[in-house]
């Protein structure tokens, strides 16, 4: 069983131990929100221009969509 609040602590201490973001793969990135999970209330998530335009994240590299998810979600 993953734990996720553990799962998003690992990912953080290694994204800033080499200052490399991981792979969304690697997080079950997703361009939909998951329940009441979305990237926008993600306290990794940098938000774009606009409420609706693509941000970016702390520790998930690429384009990063305000209604996706992934695994290492953060409540603000």
């Amino acid at each position: 069983m993953i734990v996720l609040p553990a799962l998003a602590a690992v990912v953080t201490e290694v994204a800033r131990a080499d200052d490399t973001k991981v792979a969304q793969s690697a997080v079950q990135y997703q361009t939909k929100p998951n329940g009441d999970k979305q990237c926008s209330k993600c306290a990794f998530f940098i938000p774009g221009a606009t409420p609706d335009a693509n941000g970016t994240c702390k520790i998930v590299d690429g384009v990063i969509a305000p209604n996706g998810y992934c695994t290492a979600f953060n409540a603000k």
